[in-house]
């Protein structure tokens, strides 16, 4: 996946660089990354987004250590090597959103599965019960 870095588009939104790059992959935008307030929702639950700059290298990165997932990246947490990212099918649609702990050897790296970025952050604004 070649993605070269955009410098001057990102006026409008801070993750203007992650929908560029799902575009130029042919992957249908979720509606929530067109969300102004991403980045706050984001911060909220403890998560930012990549920056634009080292975004081609991180999503080299995360496919050589999961090979066998087509993950896109949007967020990692401020606080330890969580990850989110899309998961992308065949047909180029989001599957659905992937918490994993990055850094894992795979198989070891504690997938959670949701069905959209809503959901994902939904969850993790509810006090965990177990």
């Amino acid at each position: 996946m070649a993605y070269s870095t955009v410098t001057d588009s990102f006026n409008e939104l801070p993750q203007e660089f992650i929908i560029e790059y799902l575009r130029s992959e042919g992957i249908r935008v979720p509606n929530v990354l067109s969300d102004h307030d991403l980045t706050f929702k984001l911060d909220e639950v403890g998560f930012s987004l990549p920056t634009p700059q080292s975004y081609s290298n991180y999503i080299s990165e995360v496919n050589k250590r999961y090979p066998s997932r087509n993950m896109v990246p949007i967020a990692k947490s401020n606080l330890d090597d969580e990850m989110v990212g899309l998961i992308i099918a065949p047909n180029s649609e989001v599957s659905c959103v992937m918490q994993i702990h990055d850094f894992a050897d795979a198989g070891w790296e504690a997938p959670r599965n949701y069905t959209n970025i809503e959901e994902w952050l939904e969850k993790l604004k509810k006090p965990c019960m177990d």
